[in-house]
């Protein structure tokens, strides 16, 4: 959807989150990485997706399978939130993050 981040966000989210930078993020990494993005979504649903997009049972999603997981559940960062990541950027002009 228009709404949606575009691919090079959702990667530079996913690499956020990939603490230990092996190409993967957890149920938990996952849940938080959608959080901050600014995406809601019900947690028994949540838990269902994972599980369907963990294609091989390891507990954990590359990117592929995470950009598969935002596109498929068709999720929307919340508008107010959206708007503060793009303010954010404009600041960060070294994105550093801070």
């Amino acid at each position: 959807g228009q709404d949606q981040l575009p691919a090079e966000e959702l990667e530079a989210l996913f690499y956020q989150y990939d603490r230990d930078s092996d190409g993967e993020i957890d149920k938990d990494e996952l849940a938080e990485a959608l959080f901050r993005a600014g995406y809601r979504i019900e947690r028994e649903r949540f838990d269902d997706l994972f599980v369907k997009f963990d294609t091989d049972g390891g507990g954990t999603i590359d990117l592929a399978e995470f950009r598969g997981f935002v596109a498929r559940t068709d999720l929307r960062p919340a508008r107010s939130v959206k708007f503060a990541m793009d303010l954010f950027k404009s600041y960060d002009v070294d994105t550093s993050g801070s």
